[in-house]
C-alpha cells in the first residue's frame, strides 16, 4: 500500500492539489490509521498558524509606553545629613580641637582641666556648707521616693509606720556612725590584740576622721606603718607616716616626713616637711616651703613655691596665680594668668597665661616658651638660658568674621538634626518633654541642674562609684545640649500655635531654636538665656522621664 507523504497533504489543506489525486488521497485515509493521524496534525498546525497570521497586535501597556516619572529625592533627609557632618565638623574644628592644642601646649589633660573646673566653682566656698547641701538633697530625694512610693497606702497604718521608722533610720544612722569609737579609740585590755586574731597576720590600719569639725594631729615622733585617710576640717602630720597621704579636709599642713605620695582635696594645703614620693593637690591654694622628691601636680587658685621649696622633678599646674621662687629640678607646664619666676628650673619650661613675670633671683637651664596675652616681664638680673620665646594671643572681633555666622549656622543645624532625630525615634517622649515643660519644670531644673554634678563628684570618691558618676556627669551634659531642643519647640508653640502634622513640629522647632540661638548671641544677656533655657528644658526632661517612670510602676503588675 502507498501512504501520501507530508507534502501531498499540505497541498491538499491549501486546496492546490489535483481533484483526482485529492479522492485518493481522501480514500486512503478513510483505512489508513498513519495517513489520518499525519492529515489531522497538519491540519491542526495549519489552523494555528493562520490564527497567528490573522490575530491583532497586542498592545503595550500605558505604563510602559510613558516617560519614566523622576523619582523624588529625599532632599530633607540629605540636608539633614549635610547638616550633621557639617556639626560635628564644626565642633571639632572650633571647639574641641583647639581645646585639646591648648591642654597640650599647658601640659594638662582633661581630669586636670576638670578639677580647674570644679575648684574654681564655689565647691571650695565653704565644705560645711556644701555638706549640708548635699544632705538636704539627699533627703528630699528619699522623701519624694518615699511619698512617690506610698501614696496609694497612706490609709494603712502599717505602711504609714514603716515608713516614719524608715525615715528616721535613716536621719539617725549617720549620726549614730559618727559617735560609734573607732578601732584605734578602743582600748586593748591587758593580753588583748585589738583587730589580730589567733593566727592571723597583723591587718594594717587606716586611719580615718569622719566626724564632722574634728581635727586630726599626728604628732612628732609617731609613726603609722599605714597609708593615713584623713577626714577632718583641721589635718597636721608632725610625725611620720610610712605610705601615702590622702587627705578631706579644709586645711591641711604636713611638716612632718611622708614616705608615699600625697593626695590632697583641701581648701589650703600646705608642706613645710618632706614628701619622698608625689604630690597630686586639687585646692585653692597650695604652699611648698619644704621638699618634694618627686613630681607636683596641682590645680585650683593659687600655687606657691616659697623660697627654700624644693620640687625634685616637675610640676604641672593648672589655675589663677602660679608664684615660683623656690627650686623645680626638671620641667615646668603651667596654665595660669599670672605667673611669677624667681627661683630655680633645670629644664623647659611651657607657660599659658596672661602675665609673666621672671624676677631677679631667676636661674633657668633650659628654654622658657610663653603664650600668652602680653609680653613677659623680664628682670635685667635674671640668669637664662635663652631668651624667652613669646607668642602673642590674637583676640579679633568674632563677628567680623565669616567663619564665626557659618558656626553658629552650622550649630543651630545640628540642634535641629538631634531634634528631628529625637522625633522620629522617640516620638513619645519628645511629645512628653514639650507637655512637661508647657506646664512647670523650673523648680525640678534648678534642682537637676546643680544637684546632679554634686551627686556625680560625690559618687566618684570611691572606685566603686567611678563608673556611675562618669555615667551620670555624660548624661547630664546630654540633658544640657537637648534642653534647648524642647525649649525651642514650646517657643515655637507659643508663636505659631498648636501643630497638627509633622512638617508643623519641624517648623516650629526650627524658629524656636532660631530664636535662642539669636537671643544668645548679645552680649551680657545670651550667658543667662542660655542658662535659663537649659534649666528649663532639664526640668522638663526630668519631671517627664519621673512621670513615664510612675506610670510603668503603676501599671506593673504586683508580684
Amino acid at each position: 500500500m502507498n501512504h501520501f507523504d507530508e507534502m501531498a497533504c499540505m497541498l491538499y489543506l491549501d486546496q492546490q492539489l489535483e481533484p483526482e489525486r485529492a479522492r485518493e488521497l481522501i480514500h486512503h485515509t478513510t483505512t489508513c490509521a498513519p495517513c489520518r493521524a499525519l492529515l489531522r496534525s497538519l491540519e491542526a498546525e495549519s489552523g494555528w498558524l493562520r490564527s497567528a497570521l490573522t490575530e491583532d497586535l497586542e498592545t503595550v501597556p500605558a505604563r510602559l509606553i510613558e516617560a519614566p516619572a523622576r523619582s523624588r529625592t529625599p532632599w530633607g533627609w540629605i540636608i539633614a545629613f549635610g547638616l550633621a557632618a557639617s556639626g560635628f565638623y564644626t565642633l571639632w574644628n572650633g571647639l574641641i580641637a583647639p581645646w585639646r592644642q591648648q591642654l597640650s601646649d599647658a601640659g594638662l589633660n582633661g581630669s586636670n582641666l576638670l578639677a580647674v573646673l570644679v575648684f574654681h566653682s564655689a565647691f571650695w566656698k565653704g565644705w560645711n556648707s556644701m555638706r549640708t547641701l548635699i544632705e538636704f538633697i539627699a533627703l528630699a530625694t528619699l522623701i519624694t521616693v518615699v511619698v512617690g512610693f506610698s501614696r496609694r497606702n497612706w490609709r494603712r497604718r502599717t505602711s504609714l509606720a514603716f515608713m516614719v521608722v524608715a525615715i528616721l533610720s535613716s536621719l539617725g544612722l549617720p549620726r549614730a556612725i559618727a559617735a560609734a569609737p573607732q578601732a584605734d579609740q578602743i582600748p586593748a585590755q591587758p593580753g588583748q590584740h585589738v583587730g589580730v586574731s589567733a593566727g592571723e597576720a597583723p591587718v594594717p590600719v587606716v586611719d580615718m576622721s569622719v566626724k564632722g569639725g574634728a581635727n586630726y594631729t599626728l604628732p612628732t615622733g609617731e609613726t603609722r606603718h599605714s597609708d593615713l585617710i584623713l577626714y577632718a576640717n583641721f589635718a597636721r602630720i608632725n610625725g611620720t607616716v610610712e605610705g601615702d597621704v590622702i587627705t578631706f579636709a579644709q586645711d591641711v599642713e604636713i611638716a612632718g616626713h611622708v614616705e608615699g605620695d600625697v593626695i590632697g582635696f583641701a581648701r589650703n594645703l600646705r608642706i613645710t616637711g618632706s614628701v619622698d614620693g608625689n604630690v597630686r593637690a586639687y585646692s585653692q591654694v597650695l604652699t611648698i616651703s619644704g621638699k618634694v622628691a618627686h613630681n607636683v601636680t596641682a590645680a585650683g587658685e593659687v600655687f606657691e613655691l616659697e623660697q627654700g621649696g624644693n620640687i625634685g622633678w616637675s610640676l604641672l599646674f593648672g589655675g589663677r596665680e602660679a608664684d615660683l621662687s623656690g627650686s623645680i629640678g626638671r620641667s615646668l607646664l603651667a596654665a595660669a594668668d599670672t605667673t611669677n619666676m624667681d627661683g630655680y628650673l633645670g629644664g623647659n619650661a611651657k607657660l599659658v597665661g596672661a602675665h609673666l613675670a621672671v624676677g631677679p633671683h631667676a636661674d633657668t637651664r633650659g628654654v622658657i616658651g610663653f603664650h600668652g596675652e602680653n609680653p613677659p616681664e623680664v628682670s635685667p638680673g635674671a640668669k637664662l638660658a635663652s631668651p624667652v620665646e613669646f607668642t602673642a594671643e590674637r583676640h579679633e572681633t568674632p563677628y567680623r568674621k565669616s567663619s564665626y555666622w557659618l558656626y553658629q549656622i552650622l550649630f543651630w543645624g545640628a540642634a535641629f538634626v538631634l531634634g528631628l532625630v529625637l522625633l522620629v525615634l522617640l516620638p513619645r517622649l519628645f511629645d512628653r518633654v514639650v507637655r512637661a515643660g508647657r506646664e512647670a519644670g523650673s523648680l525640678i531644673g534648678v534642682l537637676v541642674f546643680f544637684g546632679t554634678p554634686i551627686l556625680a563628684i560625690v559618687l566618684c570618691v570611691t572606685l566603686v562609684g567611678i563608673p556611675v558618676g562618669i555615667i551620670t556627669l555624660l548624661l547630664w551634659f546630654v540633658a544640657l545640649y537637648a534642653a534647648q531642643i524642647f525649649v525651642g519647640e514650646i517657643i515655637g508653640e507659643k508663636l505659631l500655635g498648636h501643630a497638627t502634622s509633622f512638617g508643623g513640629i519641624l517648623a516650629r522647632l526650627a524658629l524656636g531654636l532660631l530664636i535662642i540661638h539669636t537671643i544668645e548671641l548679645a552680649p551680657y544677656v545670651g550667658g543667662w538665656v542660655a542658662f535659663l533655657v537649659m534649666v528649663w528644658g532639664v526640668g522638663a526632661i526630668s519631671l517627664a522621664l519621673f512621670r513615664g517612670a510612675r506610670s510603668n510602676l503603676a501599671t506593673a503588675p504586683m508580684v
